[in-house]
């Protein structure tokens, strides 16, 4: 090897240089993550999530980020609803209906439930429903997130104490 320049630059030939079989075996391996659930509680904890924000969280045991989650998705969509928006429903020839349809039904069977409501159709002729709009389909979305980060706790790949 050449030896080391003041600025830290590595010449990319020596940076692609294979690791010694010694220097393999010797490095210290990251902690391993807590075992991972059963088959069972990989597809409940994500449906759980669906039908109601943060309930997936709560069934692998995590309280804490239970509770912040579900006020988190019911602010939005309160705020969404304060600011007159919307929740989308499928329309024919609406390519951003359709998404937004798809964004809304993140926050699970309340979607449905809210639908009976008058006050879900917004209003369009306020000045303030477009970011109405914005925080309902933030909130589906975000709730579709936290459906795949209880997945993934579920399946190991998120270590339980974080």
């Amino acid at each position: 090897m050449s030896e080391e320049r003041p600025d830290g630059f590595v010449p990319l030939a020596e940076a692609m240089e294979p690791i010694s079989e010694t220097a393999q075996h010797t490095e210290e391996k990251p902690a391993a993550m807590e075992a991972p659930y059963t088959a069972l509680t990989r597809t409940i904890a994500p449906l759980l999530a669906w039908l109601f924000p943060g309930a997936g969280h709560l069934f692998l045991g995590r309280w804490g980020k239970a509770l912040v989650f579900f006020l988190l998705i019911a602010c939005a969509l309160g705020v969404g609803f304060a600011l007159d928006g919307k929740l989308y429903t499928p329309q024919q020839g609406d390519l951003f209906a359709l998404f937004g349809s798809y964004a809304c039904l993140g926050v699970g069977p309340s979607y449905f439930l809210l639908r009976a409501f008058p006050f879900s159709h917004g209003d369009p002729y306020s000045p303030w429903a477009e970011y109405g709009n914005r925080f309902i389909l933030t909130a589906g979305v975000m709730n579709l997130l936290l459906m795949l980060d209880a997945f993934d706790i579920a399946v190991g790949r998120k270590s339980k104490s974080l």
